[in-house]
């Protein structure tokens, strides 16, 4: 089963408008926003990528947890060491992406 937890992630009002922007104009029923640590490029780069997921879909046993930030529900996949590296951080847009940086 999912896991709900606290999750000590702030996210600044242009992201947060950004994210309920793209969540209206998904498409997707139920939209989720998740957060996790991945390959971006061929040659290896990894950084923090921010996608939508069916939260209808996500099965019972998916392995994970979702946070409530500032109003909105984050998906973060477990396996991924996403969770604790995100507590504490900042969630903005940064040159036009969303970027998880330092917070204060």
């Amino acid at each position: 089963m999912t896991q709900y937890m606290t999750l000590d992630l702030q996210i600044t009002q242009r992201a947060k408008t950004a994210l309920m922007e793209w969540m209206n104009a998904s498409g997707i029923e139920t939209p989720i926003p998740g957060i996790l640590w991945a390959k971006i490029s061929a040659a290896g780069q990894e950084d923090w990528v921010v996608g939508l997921y069916d939260k209808t879909e996500l099965s019972d046993n998916f392995p994970g947890y979702i946070g409530q930030v500032n109003g909105i529900e984050l998906l973060i996949p477990q396996g991924n060491f996403s969770y604790g590296k995100l507590e504490g951080k900042l969630l903005d847009i940064v040159d036009g992406h969303y970027a998880i940086v330092e917070h204060g």
